[in-house]
């Protein structure tokens, strides 16, 4: 069970054979409980205007799982500031020649902790653009906090494994959220 992607997506699931069913992002509410797992990689949280639009998010996943949740989310309260204006370039090579994915973020004057970020991705000389997308820093310490305000009872930032999104270099902290009583299984 999928949401929040493109058809594109959707199509490349479908066909490589897997069973994909789309729940449209209106229709996610009346799913409560539905989910033993729930699996929001890629800074899923980050991709918000307002810091209520962050909560209203959070509220929403959490509502949906059962058992516990699944995120990533990098180190915005270290992070060099090297990494403030691009992601790590990437490069995907294949028989048909090659992907390069560059990520630029363009940071608010006004807010800080507000961006836009657009994906660029060149295809043999031809290029695609993704975007802009509304973005804004969340940090550990508030996604926990949102998380606890929403129903979490467990709030965890792995100290060893990282993920590595599909076009980007950068490393992400995988955290896991427990809601009700999965912190004493």
């Amino acid at each position: 069970v999928v949401t929040c992607i493109s058809q594109e997506a959707v199509d490349f699931l479908k066909d490589s054979g897997k069973r994909v069913t789309v729940i449209e992002t209106k229709d996610l509410a009346q799913y409560s409980k539905k989910f033993q797992c729930v699996v929001a990689p890629d800074e899923f949280f980050t991709f918000a205007k307002t810091e209520q639009e962050q909560l209203e998010h959070i509220r929403l996943i959490c509502s949906l799982a059962s058992e516990f949740i699944i995120t990533t989310l990098r180190d915005y309260k270290n992070q060099d500031y090297k990494d403030k204006e691009f992601s790590t370039p990437m490069i995907v090579k294949h028989t048909q020649g090659n992907k390069v994915f560059l990520e630029n973020h363009n940071y608010d004057l006004n807010d800080r902790n507000s961006w836009t970020s657009v994906v660029y991705e060149i295809t043999n000389n031809q290029l695609q653009v993704h975007g802009p997308f509304n973005r804004r820093q969340m940090f550990f310490k508030q996604l926990a906090k949102f998380s606890a305000d929403s129903g979490a009872s467990y709030f965890h930032v792995q100290k060893n494994i990282m993920y590595k999104s599909l076009n980007k270099k950068n490393y992400e902290h995988i955290i896991l959220i427990g809601m009700d009583s999965y912190e004493d299984q």
